[in-house]
């Protein structure tokens, strides 16, 4: 317990860093953009191929983690969906709902995991990234193509486009590829990806405290409540189900129900915006999610543990 504890509370403690920054205008707002953008497209690519080109794959359960982690999503989309006839929401706030209810903040969790596991925990949790992120963005573009109010429709070409475009895909994937092929980097290129991938977590944990919004989170109504239930909830009870069926082990199940706990990130934001969801719900979820998960999180991973 204590040490679930000690990992997740600077998670959440940089977190309300970085809203305190933002919120008293410590730094002009022009530097949160360009922060996110590099930690996507260069620093977090950098962290997982360097965790993942260097870690000890054998003997660990990846496929039944991938297996978990798409179970637990999959059903609660499918909840999402089942609980359409009684909250009879538009299209465009259906899609976000949907968002809200699968999707989860990778960075949040790869530094829990890392908290809690050290380089074991960062290599799983890249994992967990590998399996959802695709999965995640392909539902959500399908049910945004289909309910979303943009006039540009996106098609499968862009739906194919944007999961392999992704540069935390890619980098998860060229990791494990080089891992598995047995090639050792020079030492000269491991160490420079090691240390590029270093201000990863702790820039990205800011820029997610800094997009929070919590007066719009204050509003939240059965919509975000709903949504919050079932990401914070019923998501990581799924996970965990499911690698109790298959007999996954301890650390390997902690980092699914880990991951499968996470708030939504602020990416749905992005995604609900430019392709015609609901982006002030989505905002609202958000924050909420983040603001809740300082206390769920940890209180799941105790109970599931």
């Amino acid at each position: 317990m204590i040490s679930i504890l000690e990992a997740i509370a600077p998670v959440f403690l940089i977190i309300a860093a970085g809203y305190a920054i933002r919120s008293r205008a410590m730094l002009p707002e022009s530097f949160w953009a360009p922060v996110e953008s590099i930690t996507f497209w260069c620093f977090f690519p950098a962290l997982l191929f360097y965790r993942t080109s260097t870690a000890q794959l054998a003997g660990l359960p990846l496929v039944e983690m991938l297996v978990a982690l798409a179970a637990a999503i999959v059903v609660c989309g499918l909840l999402v969906v089942a609980l359409v006839p009684a909250m009879k929401p538009s299209g465009p706030t259906f899609t976000t709902l949907l968002q809200g209810s699968i999707r989860s903040n990778v960075y949040i969790g790869l530094a829990a995991a890392t908290g809690l596991f050290g380089a074991e925990g960062t290599a799983l949790g890249a994992v967990a990234v590998a399996g959802m992120t695709p999965l995640v963005n392909f539902l959500s573009v399908v049910a945004l193509a289909r309910f979303g109010r943009s006039e540009r429709k996106p098609s499968a070409r862009d739906v194919a486009k944007a999961v392999i475009t992704n540069p935390i895909i890619v980098s998860v994937l060229c990791g494990f590829g080089l891992n598995l092929s047995g090639i050792e980097l020079p030492r000269l290129a491991t160490e420079t990806v090691r240390i590029l991938g270093a201000p990863s977590l702790p820039l990205a944990l800011l820029a997610v405290g800094a997009g929070l919004d919590l007066a719009t989170a204050r509003q939240a109504g059965r919509q975000v409540l709903v949504s919050s239930a079932i990401k914070l909830l019923a998501m990581p009870l799924v996970a965990w189900a499911a690698c109790l069926a298959m007999g996954v082990g301890p650390t390997p199940t902690t980092v699914v129900v880990l991951f499968a706990a996470l708030p939504t990130a602020t990416s749905g934001y992005i995604m609900a915006r430019k392709l015609g969801g609901d982006a002030r719900l989505m905002a609202a979820i958000i924050s909420a999610q983040t603001v809740a998960s300082a206390i769920f999180l940890p209180v799941v991973l105790i109970l599931l543990r």
